[in-house]
């Protein structure tokens, strides 16, 4: 993170530029320019099919408000999968996160998303919080926290360190070319140590407090465990909804909450992954910041199209 960060403030100009700029002179930065491209390629594709999935945060948030108003009322056990057949709503949800991506990525680094940062990330971190106080009273905490940091290095597996660090290197936005785009933001005064040291501590201390957030629930409640071993979509969109109106006290506002929380979550990494491509559109290609938001946002969403038909079986 902290290399991707100084190389980005070094170039300042977006990924396909800063990698271009470390190749040779002679052969005009040929041979990393190609991947300052698969990094804005992989924001790109990422941003295409993730704003589905916020979409289906939108629709769990109005989901839980509709109970907490109107009282909860059993879903039949298709609901989810009829949901995501329905490819209309799937594309107008989508669009509907789209814009909002659009709405604060189309006023710049300091107008638009610094601003929206300085009310998403204070207002995450407070839903974190106040969820993670909440799960001290369910009655797996305990069963739960030995679980998560109890070590068991017996049980440690190749496979499981992979995948820790592709969560890690996915979680800080690392080979995606969002760090480079930021650092590229950065002011020389600025300490890359400590704006790198404060983004791996920060994202590692939220990660965690998830966990203390989902795993005494899980500890609290078997029928969660199975739908875990399905799938953790399943689990986070079919079973916890009405978990929140059914099993837990309180549920009325932490429904909402906690899908206040994934929405919120969401729209920090949309407008990150969007200011990747629409950067390298600025510098690149000397579009206007409108045009290259308006350009991308309409390219992309047609791979969020098409991933939509593609949830319909």
């Amino acid at each position: 993170g902290e290399g991707e960060l100084l190389l980005g403030r070094r170039a300042q100009a977006n990924a396909v530029s800063t990698m271009e700029g470390m190749g040779a002179p002679a052969a005009g930065g040929r041979q990393w320019k190609f991947v300052g491209w698969l990094g804005v390629a992989g924001s790109a594709t990422i941003l295409s099919y993730i704003i589905i999935i916020a979409g289906w945060a939108v629709a769990s948030f109005f989901q839980c408000m509709s109970w907490s108003v109107n009282g909860y009322t059993e879903q039949p056990s298709d609901a989810f999968a009829r949901f995501m057949a329905n490819t209309g709503l799937q594309i107008f949800l989508a669009f509907l996160f789209m814009v909002a991506t659009v709405i604060i990525v189309i006023r710049g680094i300091s107008g638009g998303i610094e601003k929206a940062n300085k009310i998403l990330m204070p207002a995450l971190f407070g839903f974190v919080l106040v969820l993670v106080i909440y799960t001290f009273t369910l009655e797996g905490f305990g069963q739960a926290m030995g679980f998560l940091f109890a070590p068991r290095f017996g049980e440690l597996s190749d496979q499981a360190i992979l995948e820790a660090m592709g969560q890690s290197f996915f979680s800080l936005s690392l080979g995606m070319a969002i760090m480079i785009t930021y650092g590229s933001y950065l002011s020389p005064k600025e300490s890359i140590t400590k704006s790198a040291a404060l983004i791996v501590s920060m994202d590692t201390l939220v990660a965690i407090m998830a966990c203390v957030i989902l795993y005494p629930i899980i500890f609290s409640f078997p029928e969660i465990k199975s739908s875990i071993s399905g799938s953790t979509t399943g689990m986070l969109f079919i079973t916890l909804p009405p978990l929140f109106y059914t099993k837990l006290s309180g549920g009325a506002l932490l429904g909402p909450l906690f899908y206040l929380l994934v929405m919120f979550a969401a729209l920090s990494s949309s407008i990150s992954l969007l200011e990747v491509v629409v950067a390298l559109l600025i510098d690149r290609f000397s579009y206007k910041r409108i045009k290259a938001t308006l350009v991308s946002s309409g390219v992309l969403f047609i791979g969020t199209v098409l991933a939509a038909f593609s949830l319909n079986p």
